[in-house]
């Protein structure tokens, strides 16, 4: 991940710099060597903020992105940092922007809640709907996109470098149909409608055999796909590894909404970069066909549709800042587990001016969990001071599991 580490913060008389580029500065209750910084920046015309973390050590300090809130593609992270950087004695760094992909300003990469929407809308839109899970290298849904010009195409890739390759390739080639985020597919899932998708794809996903639990594909995220899927669509899941095809089979045959078939060495209209790197050791490629033979109503479908607001009341944030100290925060730490599932508040950070306080969270359903910032301040508009909260970088995605996480951390707040 991008980052500098300095010998010391530079005085502003040295840095021949008028002021800081940061927005705000807030300091950890947790750890008394611990900063976050909001640096702001802008993309696709939207002002956002990437936030950095300042960590004083015993010779020297480091600034690097919070690996759960940090922005895509990479240039963004590492344009905040050396604006940052020039306000720093700096040892060593790797700020450098070694490829077009990491500054791409495209309109093709959507945030979490910006992709379900999309799955929403489309419906009346498209003639049909492709999703890829984990697409790598992008051979297989930049080759999709390109051969269905009228159908939606959306990639889920948790890997940035990947992301930023297929956004650069949708630049070059004109797509206009191919949509893609950094999004764990589990989250996309959940929050997705039924009924909304024709194919999905998996293709040669790490097989983990020695730590199955870590796998993209498992019971619970089997039975999402198949409840997103239209009924006369499929799941193709694609593999070098025979355990992990042997399992994977096993989990379809057992699931009573599921039909499957497979084949062994299917040709192929594309080949991965994987896929050839295997065919060439003259490994045998698994393929695995899953269908709905019924129609799954694994949740129910009001639970689908819901929305949920993600606000903080004005007068829970005034009185939040009037008495954010270290002592009001002591006991917040605690994780804590409801029906649906848990809340996880890993530390606080204060401004010292104790107009803003931030709160990381880990938080919702056990096998679909998300972080967030949560900013409470105080801004002044026209003369007079505002009290606001939110969740950044964006509100969480609607489900109840999330809704009940937000319930439960405004109730605790309530009873600071």
């Amino acid at each position: 991940m991008p980052h500098f580490i300095a010998r010391k913060r530079l005085e502003s008389s040295a840095s021949k710099l008028d002021s800081s580029p940061y927005a705000y500065k807030l300091y950890s209750i947790r750890s008394s060597s611990v900063s976050l910084i909001a640096m702001p920046y802008v993309y696709q015309n939207k002002h956002r903020f990437c936030f950095v973390y300042e960590i004083w050590r015993a010779n020297d300090v480091l600034l690097k992105g919070v690996k759960s809130l940090r922005p895509i593609p990479s240039g963004l992270l590492k344009n905040a940092l050396q604006a940052l950087s020039k306000h720093y004695d700096v040892l060593q760094e790797n700020l450098a922007h070694t490829a077009l992909k990491q500054d791409i300003d495209s309109p093709f990469l959507l945030s979490e809640g910006e992709m379900v929407g999309l799955l929403e809308s489309s419906q009346d839109t498209y003639s049909q709907v492709f999703v890829e899970i984990g697409f790598g290298s992008g051979r297989h849904i930049v080759h999709l996109a390109k051969e269905h010009r009228d159908a939606l195409v959306i990639g889920l890739e948790i890997h940035t470098p990947s992301v930023e390759q297929v956004l650069r390739q949708i630049e070059i080639l004109g797509l206009e149909n191919l949509y893609i985020s950094c999004l764990d597919a589990r989250q996309f899932l959940h929050a997705a409608i039924s009924d909304s998708v024709e194919q999905m794809f998996i293709h040669f996903p790490v097989p983990w055999n020695s730590a199955k639990k870590r796998r993209v594909l498992n019971d619970v995220l089997l039975q999402e796909i198949m409840r997103v899927l239209k009924q006369a669509g499929s799941l193709e899941f694609r593999t070098d590894d025979r355990e992990y095809f042997e399992d994977v089979l096993a989990l379809a045959q057992d699931n009573q909404y599921a039909s499957s078939t497979h084949m062994i060495n299917a040709k192929q209209p594309i080949t991965s970069k994987y896929e050839a790197r295997w065919l060439a050791q003259e490994k045998d490629i698994f393929t695995i066909t899953i269908t709905p033979n019924a129609k799954t109503s694994p949740r129910d479908s009001h639970e689908i549709g819901q929305k949920y607001a993600f606000g903080f009341d004005k007068k829970l944030v005034k009185s939040i800042l009037a008495k954010a100290s270290s002592d009001c925060f002591a006991h917040l730490w605690e994780k804590r587990r409801f029906a649906q599932g848990f809340l996880c508040v890993y530390d606080a950070f204060i401004s010292k001016a104790q107009d803003r306080v931030a709160f990381l969270v880990h938080f919702g359903d056990f096998q679909y969990p998300c972080t967030r910032l949560v900013v409470l301040e105080r801004i002044e508009i026209a003369d007079a001071f505002e009290y606001q909260g939110q969740y950044f970088p964006e509100p969480p995605l609607q489900n109840q599991a999330n809704a009940q996480a937000h319930e439960l951390f405004t109730n605790i707040l309530e009873k600071l």
